[in-house]
């Protein structure tokens, strides 16, 4: 066996460890906390069943079996996860043949129970008492992206900082740092769209792209999701639908550009890691918009959204129908699932005001992590 065959043998024992670990922590846990009992039971249980109880298995059985000279056919990493599978057994099949229904709601529910460990009390300024949450750092994000979006584009979404959409998920804040170019190399995004057709501008790390093999990787796409790609200058990727690559085109040769659209790109917080603007042409909702802008950032520990939208018509009735569609997503959530996205859609206010229709969206990152794993486990369990 082959050097090069052996170190993916190991990666692959240590994927399975790895996923192994996960369930064994994340589900008798979870089925504790779904029960009702203490979080310092479900956290004790949890770490018993990984990584405590295979990991001293592991060196206890190993240092012993150094000592004794015994020779075998596993590696050291195979009898981990044979430890790994036989805690399993213990732990978690019990749960699945007794108490099925019960133990997959408790994963689907409460997969992130050890993010929260206070009361859930929310002070006025969205910040958890005694937590202390230091305002981001400003984002320092390549205008200069905004160059590629085609004149006739109705829409633009910039994410100045991937970074930082990071960040927010996990409930952590991106720390100030001395060096002022910290966030130049951050990831960006600048998402456009016209009627049905979409672009992407994205600034990655690699100076240069090999845009050969990523055509290769379009083919193997469904035709109606392969896209065309360009790479106008270093750490820069331009992909857009086919439909619209002659306008796409035309803006990377030095045509114009959405000026309104882009002058709507302005007056922001600075450390607001996604902006966005809308000249909509295309009809979206009962009451027509004229103009949207909206912009996402971190307040305290809370993911804060704030979006303005100018209405022709009355903004009343276009709050009416927003609040209606929001209410019907959560009807249309699975049963498991429900608890999260209504902490999500209770967290959006709406104000209006003369021709003016403003939405405020405090959310706890937390629910939106909790319903994408719940969604997830939703679609696995309907493939079985």
């Amino acid at each position: 066996m082959g050097e090069a065959e052996t170190k993916r043998d190991k990666t692959f024992v240590f994927t399975l460890v790895a996923i192994g670990g996960i369930a064994l922590f994340l589900i008798p846990s979870a089925w504790i906390v779904h029960r009702g009992w203490p979080r310092v039971l479900a956290a004790v249980v949890g770490a018993l069943a990984f990584p405590l109880l295979p990991g001293v298995w592991q060196f206890i059985a190993e240092r012993k079996r150094k000592r004794s000279d015994v020779s075998g056919t596993l590696t050291a990493s195979d009898r981990l996860l044979m430890r790994v599978i036989a805690v399993g057994l213990v732990f978690i099949v019990p749960l699945l043949v007794f108490d099925r229904a019960r133990t997959w709601a408790a994963v689907k529910k409460h997969n992130l129970w050890f993010t929260q460990w206070s009361s859930g009390h929310i002070t006025g300024d969205g910040s958890e008492p005694g937590v202390d949450a230091p305002p981001m750092a400003p984002i320092s994000a390549d205008r200069g992206l905004l160059a590629f979006v085609p004149a006739d584009a109705e829409a633009i979404v910039w994410v100045r900082s991937a970074e930082h959409v990071q960040y927010s998920m996990s409930g952590k804040r991106a720390k100030p740092s001395k060096d002022k170019a910290a966030h130049k190399d951050a990831k960006e995004l600048v998402y456009s769209v016209r009627d049905k057709h979409y672009m992407l501008v994205s600034r990655v790390a690699a100076a240069s792209i090999d845009l050969d093999e990523m055509r290769k990787d379009m083919k193997e796409a469904p035709a109606s999701e392969r896209l065309e790609v360009y790479h106008p200058k270093p750490h820069t990727v331009v992909a857009t639908k086919k439909a619209w690559a002659p306008a796409v085109k035309a803006r990377i040769a030095g045509g114009p550009g959405p000026e309104a659209l882009t002058k709507l790109l302005a007056g922001f917080p600075d450390d607001a890691f996604v902006v966005a603007a809308a000249l909509p042409k295309t009809q979206l909702f009962f009451t027509p918009v004229e103009r949207a802008t909206g912009w996402i950032s971190l307040r305290g520990k809370r993911i804060h959204v704030e979006v303005k939208a100018d209405v022709i018509g009355n903004p009343s009735s276009l709050r009416d129908e927003l609040r209606a569609r929001l209410d019907g997503a959560v009807a249309d959530t699975d049963k498991d699932c429900k608890e999260s996205a209504k902490h999500i859609t209770d967290a959006v206010t709406f104000a209006v005001a003369d021709k003016t229709l403003k939405l405020v969206a405090d959310i706890d990152p937390r629910h939106v992590l909790s319903l994408v794993f719940c969604a997830a486990f939703n679609k696995a369990d309907d493939n079985n």
